[in-house]
């Protein structure tokens, strides 16, 4: 969690390189949807490695958390990854209505997947699958972001 912090920060500094204000209340949902994505993103590098942190002497999620007990805690990250993903359209930072359904969607949908696995604690987990899916969906939504104003003009 602490680096997660360090997550946010690009985010802002790239916010006041483009002429913004660091105290810019449109500048928060941003950082903050950098500073939770980080958090599952971590917790599915640790299931994946978990076993070579122990076997280096390093403390490990997996040391203290069953796998399905960490498969629980990123879907709770996840999930609050896709509801800070709404706020940046609903704090008017987006000015597209397509863009705001696409984070709409494109959160729900993620959500969704991460469901799965916790509801099927049998199931066969492949982390790196979900670490990417969780990834893409970032990619995505920075996208978005970039191209809102395209799309506002577009639509």
């Amino acid at each position: 969690i602490p680096g997660s912090v360090i997550g946010a920060v690009p985010p802002l500094v790239g916010w006041v390189s483009g002429g913004g204000f660091l105290n810019d209340p449109d500048a928060l949902p941003i950082a903050l949807f950098f500073f939770i994505w980080q958090i599952p993103h971590f917790y599915l590098l640790a299931l994946k490695y978990g076993e070579e942190y122990k076997a280096a002497g390093f403390p490990s999620l997996s040391s203290n958390y069953s796998d399905f007990q960490i498969r629980r805690m990123i879907f709770y990250w996840v999930t609050l990854t896709a509801i800070v993903s709404i706020f940046i359209p609903m704090f008017q930072i987006t000015k597209s209505y397509l863009t705001f359904f696409a984070v709409g969607i494109l959160s729900f949908r993620l959500v969704y997947q991460f469901l799965k696995p916790v509801l099927k604690q049998d199931m066969k987990y492949d982390p790196v699958k979900y670490f990417l899916k969780v990834n893409y969906y970032v990619l995505i939504i920075v996208l978005l972001l970039v191209f809102d104003r395209i799309l506002m003009h577009i639509f």
